[in-house]
């Protein structure tokens, strides 16, 4: 055995020392690369990231189909730093997977928490959250969604307590709807309003709002001023509350009290309420502005201040106490007084976003040059090459240069025609912007802006907008297209990476609720008897070509107002003229973008389309910067609007139909939500329950109501019967009207109808479907 080990493997002959082959060198080279490889590839396998994520999407897993919807992420590491980024992926239309995506590092043993949002329209889509490294996706998890059905209301109520507002569960309010409440951490409230569009309402109780952050409160407070409805608890827990909230709370927290009972509730409430024992209730000092519609021995119990277009109500007592957890009848009777919310968000966001962005697309530096260009530029070609050709190289004896002369011509004729295409397409990437600025009660702004991206050549851009906004693709049919592969980067800066435009083609982008400072646009109307005067201030550091202010169906054009300028201006002075004139503008060829054409879309939006007072600003540029990677040229216009307050000087006033804002609040049958608009609203069969909201400034502070009436105009219909109920807040009971007439009805008892924060409630019932042009309540008071 020794021997036959000892053999040699050479012709060396015996005793002659032994030389390794090739092969077993070879062989020896491959097991020692092995096992380097093992011992790589091990250390590698220790090396890698181990990243954890976890996900939830919506409010509770609800979601409203075309808004934007919530995701809130935790990722976590416990091996080598990495980075990468966060992704939201669903499927979008044509079969195509749409994503919204943020950068994230993440250090060696880090977790971290982020929100990211996604414009989720239709069916619950299958919604996958990732994080990925490269092309390598490290962890993902599913999202499960459920989408709010169009008679439900969405419910949150903020808390640590799920004591707290449960009652709003059992409430089977009047109409088609069901409220369906979910529980939230102060944790979970996302940092952008458009993703509290969701709520029709929002309740804090037994929870601090000081553990909001900046942010939260900021975008809670952009979503009331849009139409949102907020309602803050008391009992023992009203300083905590309250502290978190100081620009929207009706009240001041002034303290706690003990009652035994709670008599005015009960009356108030036309429903037995027995307690238990002492009850603690909050005590508030009611801001300026804000209305008291309940109280007990002066301590408020109820209060409602309006907050731009939403309302903020504080309710003293405590929602966690069992004995009014349990009184479900009464809160049922204060549903429709109290807390009832309109529809205040449009239904199909989308439509709008695609009226906006065809404006945008219209580049008059890019239109097509005219037919009767294209025809004589054809006809010249035909000529040219055809007969003239012939008859000049017959007379020139030389018709066999034809062969040559005819491609010459050919290869010139080109040339003019891309000469001609540049000249009317232009070789310059051009902006075109539209941005839509709303300013709140504070000051606090926010703007959608849409704007097109012409390219001459195909190249990939990326564009970004500062102010955190919502980014997304924008195609000129109705329904958004969402971008194959093309994350949109959710963060500052917000937008796009490696967008490919095609040679003399573009790209229409929307951003949803940038983030601006502080805007100084000013507005009121004084109400002195029946002379109404308007005084507006720009200090938005831009100077506006045309100043309009919009009172229900009509528009009043006060002028341009440069930067750090104001504009007073008598209504009765000025000739009013209807928006559906105005909105019926027609624009000549080759105009620019002018507030004439963006007039139509931007009335059509609900927060404006449902009447009241605004003022709208319209200014040249955009009022943030825009980031493609290299210059260009700009066009744009910006709309800056806000709401108009209403100031009464004098011991009586009276305040014309259009200032009253209308909110449906409820259906029945086959009605649904109205989109109202300056050409007015058509109504299918069933009952409308509207909410007519008179401005603050009009109402209480001491001043009794003498005269109301309503401005009625059906369209002229055959087959169509409406008729009208107004609510009797004395009675708490409906009366009926009959069927309204065209004109200005006066209406008996005017007191009576008008109730608590100066709601005008009336029901529409139809038969037959209907087409209303004015439908809006006017106001006569006095003091005492």
């Amino acid at each position: 055995m020794g021997k036959q080990a000892a053999h040699p493997a050479g012709e060396g002959g015996i005793g002659a020392p032994r030389r390794p082959g090739l092969l077993s060198q070879v062989v020896r080279l491959l097991a020692a690369l092995v096992l380097c490889g093992l011992f790589s590839g091990l250390s590698g396998v220790r090396a890698e990231p181990a990243v954890q994520l976890e996900a939830a999407g919506g409010f509770d897993g609800y979601y409203r189909a075309g808004q934007w919807v919530p995701f809130v992420v935790t990722v976590s590491n416990q091996g080598d730093e990495v980075r990468g980024e966060v992704r939201v992926e669903w499927a979008a239309a044509g079969g195509n997977v749409a994503a919204a995506a943020s950068p994230v590092e993440l250090p060696a043993g880090s977790r971290k928490r982020l929100f990211l949002f996604a414009p989720i329209a239709g069916s619950p889509p299958l919604v996958t959250v990732k994080f990925v490294a490269g092309d390598q996706t490290l962890a993902q998890a599913p999202v499960r969604l459920r989408m709010v059905q169009p008679g439900e209301g969405l419910i949150g109520v903020v808390t640590t307590d799920p004591r707290a507002f449960e009652f709003f569960g059992l409430l089977r309010p009047g109409g088609n709807r069901r409220l369906v409440p979910v529980r939230l951490s102060p944790a979970d409230l996302p940092p952008k309003a458009a993703a509290l569009r969701s709520f029709d309402l929002l309740a804090f109780g037994a929870v601090s709002t000081s553990d909001l952050s900046a942010d939260q409160r900021a975008a809670l407070g952009r979503w009331v001023a849009e139409g949102g409805t907020l309602v803050l608890g008391g009992g023992p827990a009203t300083p905590r509350v309250l502290d978190g909230l100081p620009e929207l709370a009706p009240v001041r927290a002034a303290g706690t009290l003990t009652l035994n009972e709670l008599p005015a509730f009960e009356a108030f409430g036309r429903a037995p309420l027995r307690l238990s024992g002492p009850t603690v209730v909050g005590v508030g000092q009611p801001v300026d502005g804000a209305a008291v519609l309940l109280e007990q021995d002066g301590l408020p119990l109820i209060v409602e201040r309006q907050y731009g277009l939403g309302r903020v109500i504080f309710l003293a007592v405590d929602p966690t106490v069992e004995a009014l957890r349990l009184w479900i009848p009464g809160w049922t009777s204060l549903w429709p007084v109290v807390f009832e919310p309109a529809t205040a968000f449009p239904v199909d966001p989308a439509a709008a976003e695609s009226a906006f962005a065809s404006l945008v697309a219209d580049i008059p530096s890019v239109r097509l040059p005219p037919p009767l260009l294209l025809g004589g530029f054809l006809l010249a070609y035909i000529l040219t090459v055809g007969p003239l050709t012939y008859v000049v190289l017959w007379r020139l004896d030389r018709r066999e240069w034809a062969w040559a002369v005819i491609p010459v011509l050919t290869v010139a004729f080109s040339a003019g025609a891309y000469l001609v295409a540049y000249e009317f397409k232009g070789g310059q990437v051009i902006v075109n912007s539209l941005t839509v600025v709303m300013v709140g009660p504070d000051g606090n702004a926010s703007a959608d802006a849409y704007f097109s991206l012409f390219s001459p050549v195909r190249r990939d851009y990326d564009v970004f907008v500062s102010g955190r906004p919502l980014p997304r693709l924008l195609g000129l049919t109705r329904a958004p297209l969402d971008a194959p592969g093309r994350p949109a980067y959710i963060g500052e800066p917000g937008g796009f990476r490696d967008i490919v435009v095609n040679a003399w083609d573009m790209q229409t982008f929307g951003f949803r609720e940038v983030e601006l400072a502080p805007v100084g646009l000013e507005a009121e109307v004084a109400v002195a008897g029946s002379r109404l005067t308007a005084r507006v201030t720009n200090r938005t550091g831009a100077d506006f070509r045309e100043t309009l202010l919009v009172v229900g169906d009509r528009a009043y054009r006060l002028g341009p107002v440069g930067r750090g300028e104001s504009r007073s201006a008598t209504l009765g002075a000025l000739a009013g003229e209807p928006l559906g004139q105005l909105i019926s503008f027609q624009p000549q060829a080759g105009q620019d973008l002018d507030w004439r054409r963006a007039i139509g879309p931007l009335l059509a939006d609900s927060r404006l389309g449902r009447g009241g007072a605004w003022v709208v600003g319209w200014s040249d540029g955009r009022p943030f910067e825009v980031d493609i990677g290299g210059g260009f040229v700009s066009g744009g216009l910006t709309a800056w609007v806000r709401p108009v307050g209403v100031r009464v000087d004098g011991p009586e006033f009276e305040l014309p139909a259009g200032f009253c804002r209308r909110e449906v609040t409820a259906w029945e049958g086959r009605a649904g939500p109205v989109g109202w608009s300056p050409a007015g609203i058509n109504l299918l069969d069933g009952t409308y329950y509207v909410r007519c909201q008179l401005p603050a400034g009009a109402v209480g502070g001491g001043f009794r109501v003498e005269g109301l009436w309503l401005e009625y105009q059906a369209a002229a219909a055959g087959g169509q019967q409406v008729t009208m109920q107004l609510f009797d807040w004395d009675r708490r009971q409906w009366v009926f009207l009959g069927q309204p007439r065209n004109g200005r009805t006066e209406i008996q008892n005017p007191g009576s109808y008008v109730g608590p924060g100066g709601r005008v409630y009336f029901q529409l019932r139809v038969a037959g479907g209907a087409q209303l042009e004015r439908l809006n309540f006017g106001l006569k008071a006095v003091a005492g």
